[in-house]
């Protein structure tokens, strides 16, 4: 590697400037979502909000969070699993995580609470194999606007590039399924292999789903139903504040923020989520004012309001992850088996 690699590597690897650069993209998205908007009309939309729209845009967003904890739970089948709201609460806090905390380091919030009951190799191969069904998820959704995009082709590279990932990741993991036991000999003859082989046992029958076409499609189903269910809840949204658009348009947005919030940024995506919101939908004639309306209403929606409910659990809990390892196996007993 030469000087100039190196110098990179070092850059790279340095904390400070991580911090800096996606604070620097934030900053400078949130700027540029912010530029065109007139605050006194910011403050107008905000300020004729259609309530009971509102509150049916929330009931959806908890759907949403219910049915994902539903699908997480059910790629753990057939293995006993806690409840759904177990799952549901994970869920919650991993929000949190990734609303405080940089790095977008909610999945290992995801893998801790689960993985004190089901295995923290098993859960953290049910979270890979999720992210994987949402990837699909969104490269078919893409496919079915592709007829309303209009000015909307720039999302087209980071699509492709999504599908490409996936692709080869279904691959490698069908490959792996398919022959674990050579796999599992080979890796005996090493002393890494038989130090690594119960973990590897765990996430290889976590992933056997992926070789069963009945519950991937199931899957799949699960996830279908779930980007519905953004999509209304997006476009409902959008009646509370007055925006008059196209269900297209939620469906683009939707599309958008799937892979707008992939990019390095402050915690809760702050100014990316933003701008990517206003870029859609002015796309649809709506003003840079109310788009951004839009955009802090979504955002709370998004990100506060299951921070806020994951607060009141772990204020229950005691704000104290060793109750969730303490009382483990007592809430396994109570909760329902499926």
């Amino acid at each position: 590697m030469n000087s100039l690699g190196r110098q990179v590597q070092r850059a790279a690897s340095n904390p400070l400037i991580r911090h800096g650069l996606t604070a620097g993209i934030s900053l400078g998205a949130l700027f540029l979502a912010l530029r065109g908007s007139d605050l006194n009309e910011v403050l107008q939309v905000l300020a004729q909000m259609d309530w009971p729209l509102l509150a049916l845009a929330v009931s959806l967003e908890v759907l949403t969070w219910w049915f994902t904890a539903l699908r997480w739970r059910r790629i753990f089948a057939p293995r006993p699993t806690p409840g759904t709201m177990r799952f549901f609460w994970a869920l919650t806090v991993t929000q949190l995580a990734n609303t405080i905390l940089p790095g977008k380091v909610g999945i290992l919030a995801r893998i801790w609470l689960i993985g004190e009951s089901m295995g923290k190799t098993a859960t953290a191969c049910t979270v890979i194999l999720e992210k994987a069904l949402e990837a699909i998820t969104l490269v078919g959704a893409f496919v079915l606007l592709i007829p309303f995009l209009g000015n909307a082709g720039w999302l087209w590279s980071d699509v492709l590039t999504n599908t490409a990932i996936v692709i080869l990741g279904l691959i490698g993991v069908v490959v792996v399924v398919r022959w674990r036991q050579p796999l599992l000999r080979w890796g005996q003859q090493w002393r890494w292999g038989r130090v690594l082989a119960g973990p590897l046992v765990a996430a290889l029958d976590t992933l056997e789903a992926a070789r069963r076409p009945a519950v991937l499609l199931e899957l799949l189903g699960w996830s279908a139903w779930i980007w519905v269910l953004t999509v209304l809840r997006a476009y409902v949204l959008l009646q509370a504040t007055g925006i008059v658009v196209p269900l297209a348009a939620a469906w683009l947005l939707n599309v958008a923020l799937q892979v707008g919030i992939r990019i390095p940024a402050l915690p809760a995506s702050i100014g990316v989520f933003h701008y990517a919101v206003v870029v859609v939908l002015t796309q649809f004639a709506v003003s840079e004012s109310a788009a951004l309306s839009y955009a802090v209403i979504l955002h709370v929606l998004m990100f506060l309001a299951p921070s806020l409910v994951a607060v009141g659990y772990l204020w229950r809990t005691g704000y104290d992850w060793r109750t969730w390892r303490r009382t483990g196996k007592p809430a396994l007993e109570k909760d329902t088996y499926g």
